[in-house]
């Protein structure tokens, strides 16, 4: 639900970005991405709460210092591709990614779900 939804508008927003033929794409991307972020780091936020309710602390700690050193790989990796051109694949395959990501961690939450409903 939630978490593949998000990670689809990220990806949508990634493209227009990338592939933005007018400056009002990009807003577009912007907001598609930004909005799709909600959803998907709210869904992540969320099971690192769950995931070990004995160290929720410790859970939600490691998220947020895996989440911020995952953005700043990614800006040492975009920063390197701009250098040399390739804005246009990275944000493809960036959008690729998170949509994987997207479709692993909705199909994890169903499943976790139904064994919890269960």
């Amino acid at each position: 639900g939630l978490a593949l939804t998000g990670a689809t508008l990220i990806a949508a927003g990634l493209l227009a970005l990338a592939w933005a033929p007018a400056v009002a794409w990009a807003v577009l991307g912007c907001f598609c991405a930004g909005l799709g972020f909600y959803m998907l780091h709210n869904t992540l936020q969320v099971q690192a709460t769950q995931m070990a309710p004995e160290a929720r602390g410790t859970a939600v700690t490691l998220f947020a210092c895996l989440l911020f050193l995952g953005q700043s790989a990614g800006v040492l990796v975009v920063a390197f591709s701009v250098d040399r051109g390739w804005l246009l694949p990275v944000f493809s395959a960036a959008a690729l990614g998170v949509l994987a990501l997207g479709f692993v961690i909705s199909r994890r939450v169903q499943a976790r779900g139904a064994v919890m409903g269960a």
